[in-house]
């Protein structure tokens, strides 16, 4: 039987120019005992539309973990809440406009991959609102030792396999209470091996993801977008870890996002999934009994990510913003859903054996 991290270490020999060193990293073997979120924000730079229109930007990036967000006053604004204001705020890591995704990736998520191969599971969020250069994020990860990748989205509350559409119906989430894992049943798995294969799986469940065209956006993702990589050692006694990549779709007010009833409806799903999530970010950052309170089937995304949110993983969250005047409510929205989040206490993250039924 082989112990620990050095089954899935041993089987790693054709990805080690994927993963740097933890001396390169700065991820020292197993994470710590008491392991928070680690929030990350990048600011994206103006698009042609902002540039031309004038618009001045609202976020200015102050430190490598801190920024400022202000609102100006207008003429005649009588209500407190119309009055000009600056917030500040501070995270693990900030990043402004000309940040590159080699950047990104080495300063939020590059630490903590190592862990993967210790028998760690890792979940990346990307969260923000519709525009924001979400997705655009989530594209800075190099994946490490890569086995069987499978890719979802939650499409108005229910789950759908993107790399095989098939007829379209939904899949079911199903507890294993053995291993302690929530997955998706009947979920499509293709065995990779190199970081390109699981490229292509990206690339082809990106072309089968619901999109559509909104007030903020002509190309807005309409679902939730899971990417899960399953890393497992030879043998008969398993090692395994599950890294997660989660792309949430984009925030948004309803009524203003909203060009027809398909795109008001899933708008609601959207926003409604959204605070479910954000409902048990509340509860995890909670003390004592409140942390047992999170409602997780509250939506099929929450119930999804149950494992990934209970302290089975490491949880990287990278929170985009706009940074012009024009999205000051949905940029400061997002930055007080980060601000949050950074109070969740992940617990010690366990290694999973499990006999491997592929």
């Amino acid at each position: 039987m082989r112990k620990g991290g050095a089954g899935l270490r041993g089987a790693a020999s054709a990805s080690a120019l994927l993963l740097p060193s933890s001396e390169d990293s700065g991820a020292g073997g197993e994470p710590s005992k008491e392991c928070p979120i680690l929030v990350a924000v990048r600011v994206r730079p103006r698009n042609e539309k902002e540039l031309a229109s004038g618009d001045p930007p609202c976020v200015r990036v102050l430190s490598r973990s801190h920024l400022c967000i202000s609102k100006n006053e207008g003429v005649n604004q009588y209500l407190n809440s119309q009055r000009g204001r600056v917030n500040d705020y501070e995270f693990d890591v900030v990043f402004d406009e000309t940040a590159t995704q080699a950047e990104v990736y080495q300063r939020s998520t590059q630490p903590r991959v190592a862990s993967v191969l210790d028998g760690y599971s890792l979940t990346v969020f990307a969260y923000g609102a519709t525009g924001s250069g979400k997705t655009h994020s989530m594209f800075v990860l190099t994946l490490p030792l890569l086995l069987y990748c499978g890719t979802a989205q939650v499409y108005n509350d229910r789950l759908y396999d993107l790399l095989s559409p098939g007829d379209g119906a939904p899949l079911r989430i199903r507890e294993d209470a053995r291993r302690g894992v929530t997955e998706v049943a009947g979920l499509t798995r293709r065995r990779v091996s190199s970081a390109a294969e699981a490229l292509e799986c990206i690339s082809e469940g990106n072309h089968n993801r619901r999109v559509g065209s909104t007030a903020h956006n002509s190309v807005s993702s309409r679902s939730h977008a899971i990417l899960q990589v399953h890393v497992r050692s030879d043998g008969v006694q398993e090692c395994s870890a599950v890294m997660s990549l989660v792309d949430l779709a984009g925030s948004e007010r309803a009524g203003a996002a909203a060009k027809d009833r398909q795109r008001l409806t899933e708008a609601s799903h959207i926003n409604q999934s959204l605070l479910a999530l954000g409902n048990c970010i509340n509860a995890l950052s909670g003390e004592g009994d409140a942390q047992c309170q999170a409602k997780y089937r509250d939506s099929k995304l929450t119930h999804l990510l149950k494992g990934s949110l209970e302290g089975h993983c490491s949880v990287v969250m990278i929170v985009a913003v706009a940074p012009c005047s024009g999205t000051y409510e949905d940029s400061h929205n997002a930055l007080k859903y980060a601000n949050r989040a950074k109070e969740i206490r992940v617990k010690s993250p366990s290694k999973r054996r499990v006999d491997v039924e592929m």
